[in-house]
């Protein structure tokens, strides 16, 4: 298993990993249905091990400074695209009906990348100083781990 980036600061990792989400969901709507099966999957471990410890890692903390509303609407849609993850996981990757749904589940991925960009990261800079950022770096990154992203894409 790759070892976690020590000392990183939160805000780094989450923007360095919204960056790879991007180009993984740009790769993903070019590839063809094929390759589109098994990287789909292999996104989505990535995806929800990422969104996970964001839900143990960063919305408590934004919640414990006044960050509640910003933390309510980020889980919500989260709550969406699992749903959403999940009717793409039932349908064929071949078909219309998966690169219609994959089109919609990709604008609301950068919208609610962008949110986080725009309101939480604020937060996370103003509200912490730098030695806890770089802990909450540290802890994003072990619970990421345990649940199959690593520094370096997906658990081997």
């Amino acid at each position: 298993m790759t070892d976690i980036a020590q000392d990183q600061d939160i805000v780094q990792v989450l923007q360095s990993q919204h960056e790879q989400v991007r180009q993984i969901l740009t790769r993903l709507g070019k590839a063809s249905a094929t390759e589109r099966a098994g990287q789909f999957e292999e996104f989505i471990t990535m995806l929800k091990a990422h969104e996970t410890a964001e839900e143990s890692v960063v919305y408590p903390a934004i919640r414990g400074v006044g960050g509640e509303a910003v933390a309510d609407k980020r889980v919500a849609e989260q709550k969406e695209a699992e749903m959403v993850i999940s009717r793409l996981q039932q349908a064929d990757p071949a078909s219309s009906e998966f690169a219609e749904m994959f089109n919609k589940f990709h604008a609301a991925v950068e919208k609610h990348a962008a949110a986080e960009e725009s309101e939480v990261f604020p937060l996370l800079s103003k509200k912490f100083d730098e030695d806890s950022r770089r802990s909450m770096g540290s802890e994003l990154q072990r619970a990421e781990q345990q649940n199959g992203w690593t520094p370096d894409g997906l658990r081997r």
